[in-house]
């Protein structure tokens, strides 16, 4: 932002470099590091749709808060202030609110916050899921996946403390075979649904393979699987959607790539001289690309 200068610290194994691209030049920046009073582990950088406030959550692994952040690194403030782990945040896409995970009433569930503090609101109940939540626009339906089953459960707008047997899970990608999707965006009309597609595992314990990007169209309830090399046989580990629906921007251990959604063109757009895992992008409608390294 304004073509300030920003550096790159390695002070801890532990801690994420924040890198921000602008789309229109490729030219590759990074976001500063703070180093939090109370741990250095922080992860899950995510900007807002405006792309002026940024949250993380962050502290020690068993003790970690939700925090707010300017792109440029200045004008951090604790969110929540607990004892507990308070993990995964996502901004709602009007900007005004966030979901995060946290395991405040004893289970992994899914909570919702303003972005100025005020009531905490479970939206699960026994759910136990570490994924972060999604909101569906428009609806105000929000997504949650449970990995170990492979499922994800769309649940109705202004609910709280739903349970497990409140909902249906969604379909998979193909009942025969029992490859799934996890969901990862929306569109912003909330007509469809993007994800990584993943082959069914024969346990819990497996590691997920991706086999390409999945679209599920919430009227038919009908997936569109694009099966790309880049996402074969390799770990796929996050996308985004570009602010016109047009693109996925997606990445995996060294590269980040662009899809073309309606044509399943598809074309490199940074090689990240390292093997450290590319993921927790956030697109914002002023052309910056952010993601977690």
């Amino acid at each position: 932002l304004n073509n300030s200068m920003v550096f790159v610290s390695n002070f801890s194994q532990y801690v994420q470099n924040r890198i921000k691209i602008n789309l229109d030049t490729f030219t590759v920046t990074s976001v500063p590091e703070i180093i939090l009073d109370e741990g250095l582990i922080y992860t899950s950088l995510r900007v807002n749709p405006s792309g002026n406030k940024g949250t993380f959550s962050g502290g020690p692994m068993r003790r970690t808060n939700i925090y707010m952040i300017n792109p440029d690194g200045t004008g951090m403030r604790r969110l929540t202030n607990d004892r507990f782990r308070n993990i995964v945040p996502q901004f709602t896409s009007d900007g005004r609110s966030m979901m995060f995970v946290s395991n405040r009433s004893g289970s992994y569930e899914t909570w919702k916050i303003g972005v100025d503090g005020g009531r905490l609101r479970q939206l699960t109940n026994g759910w136990n899921t570490f994924n972060a939540p999604i909101e569906r626009p428009e609806t105000g339906e929000y997504i949650v996946f449970r990995f170990n089953e492979e499922q994800w459960y769309v649940l109705p707008a202004g609910s709280e403390r739903v349970g497990r047997d409140d909902v249906d899970p969604m379909p998979k990608v193909n009942k025969d075979t029992g490859d799934w999707m996890m969901p990862e965006a929306c569109t912003s009309d909330g007509s469809r649904v993007i994800g990584v597609v993943n082959r069914a595992r024969t346990n819990t314990s497996e590691p997920s393979l991706s086999i390409g990007i999945g679209v599920f169209h919430f009227e038919t309830e009908s997936y569109k699987v694009i099966h790309i090399a880049s996402v074969k046989n390799s770990n796929t580990l996050g996308l985004t959607l570009a602010p016109d629906d047009s693109h996925v921007i997606f990445g995996n251990n060294t590269q980040i790539w662009v899809l073309n959604l309606e044509t399943g063109e598809e074309r490199q757009i940074l090689e990240v001289q390292s093997l450290e895992n590319q993921t927790g992008f956030t697109i914002t409608t002023n052309g910056y690309l952010y993601y977690c390294t």
